[in-house]
């Protein structure tokens, strides 16, 4: 069986059998983030950014109220066990104003992330792509003391180092914590 590709919104993105799967990869399967089921075994694997399948488990919700009874339930996927989340701090001064400035230095993927500006600013600070200054249309625009949440839609990849902030100040700038 070849790589079928369901849809964009649609969990699976792609299914598959494992015989598709070489060396940690299945030749077609490009959208970053995207889901793939495996029809043969039952696996899940979401698309890493150098296009490698890693282990995925979809996120499990159980609602019951009132008297219900459901029977047998078993409940063999590893839910617990497939991710680790953990808090992100940092701090991103603007040395030159005008001169945009990653928000972190290198490749950092996170589910979601609160950028408040820094205690002191006098001025705007302006969050966006690495043409971001306040001169753009394009752009967060978080004045001293304000913020903004930033939560990544399911089977999309967050980058951190994809996004910028400027000031119109020298030294200031944000801070952020933000979950990985």
């Amino acid at each position: 069986m070849a790589l079928v590709y369901v849809g964009p919104l649609n969990v699976p993105t792609y299914t598959a059998l494992s015989t598709d799967i070489v060396a940690s990869a299945i030749t077609g399967a490009t959208r970053v983030g995207a889901t793939v089921f495996i029809i043969d075994t039952a696996d899940w694997y979401i698309i890493e950014d150098d296009l490698t399948l890693a282990d995925y488990v979809l996120p499990v919700a159980l609602s019951l109220a009132g008297n219900v009874e459901i029977g047998a339930v078993s409940i063999d996927q590893p839910v617990a066990s497939s991710t680790t989340l953990s808090p992100l701090y940092g701090v991103q001064a603007v040395a030159v104003p005008g001169t945009a400035e990653p928000l972190v230095g290198s490749s950092t993927k996170v589910l979601t992330v609160t950028i408040f500006t820094k205690e002191g600013n006098t001025s705007n600070v302006y969050i966006g792509t690495s043409t971001v200054d306040k001169t753009t249309s394009k752009q967060i625009v978080l004045a001293p003391g304000a913020l903004v949440s930033i939560d990544a839609p399911l089977g999309y990849n967050f980058n951190l180092n994809s996004w910028y902030v400027d000031a119109e100040v020298a030294n200031e700038g944000v801070n952020y914590i933000a979950m990985r």
